[in-house]
C-alpha cells in the first residue's frame, strides 16, 4: 500500500495502517502552522475519525490530500476568531556538548530563538506553513504543493517571499 493511497478506506487494518503512517506528519502540519499542540491533535485526530466515519463515501486514491485539506479547513474555522500566536519551539542543539554551555552562547541561542519566533509569527500564515514544512519537515516543494493544493511555483514563491523576510528582521545572527 502507498502511502499516499488507502485502498479500502473501510478496512480496520489498511486503515490502521494508513494512520501510523500519517498521522504524526498531519499533527506536524497542523502545529506547524496554527501554533498550538493541543488544538493540532485535536484536529488531526477529529480529520481521522471523519475519515473513518465517512470511509464509504471517500476514494481511497487521494487520502493523503484530502486528510490536510480537511485539516486545514477544519482548522481555519477555529482560529477565525483568535489571534494566531506561534509558539514555535527550535530543537537546540545537544545541550551536553561543553561547547554549547558557555553563557555567551546560550544568551546568544536565546536572542535568536526569540527573534526567529517574532519574525515567524509575523509572517502569514501561509507562508510560515510553507516554511515551516520544507525547514522542519524536510518536505520538498512538490511535496509541500500536493499537500496544500498549490503549485510548486506558488510554493518557490512563498518560500522566496519567507526567507526575504527573515532574513531583514533576523540581522546579526551569523550560523
Amino acid at each position: 500500500m502507498s502511502k499516499n493511497k488507502l485502498m479500502n478506506p473501510c478496512d480496520a487494518q489498511h486503515f490502521s495502517v494508513f494512520y501510523e503512517k500519517n498521522a504524526q506528519s498531519l499533527f506536524r502540519y497542523l502545529y506547524y502552522t496554527f501554533g498550538k499542540e493541543a488544538e493540532a491533535q485535536d484536529i488531526a485526530q477529529n480529520v481521522f475519525v471523519k475519515i473513518w466515519e465517512q470511509c464509504h463515501k471517500i476514494d481511497g486514491t487521494k487520502i493523503k490530500s484530502l486528510i490536510y485539506t480537511m485539516a486545514r479547513n477544519e482548522a481555519l474555522n477555529i482560529i477565525k476568531h483568535e489571534k494566531v500566536v506561534l509558539e514555535f519551539s527550535a530543537t537546540s542543539p545537544d545541550r551536553n556538548n561543553q561547547e554549547y554551555q558557555t553563557p555567551e552562547f546560550l544568551i546568544e541561542q536565546d536572542e535568536f530563538k526569540s527573534k526567529l519566533e517574532k519574525a515567524l509569527s509575523s509572517l502569514k500564515p501561509q507562508e510560515r506553513q510553507v516554511f515551516l514544512m520544507n525547514r522542519m519537515d524536510g518536505m520538498k516543494y512538490q511535496e509541500i504543493a500536493d499537500n496544500l493544493g498549490l503549485s510548486v511555483k506558488a510554493v518557490e514563491k512563498r518560500m522566496h517571499h519567507v526567507l526575504v523576510a527573515l532574513r531583514a528582521q533576523i540581522k546579526g545572527f551569523n550560523r
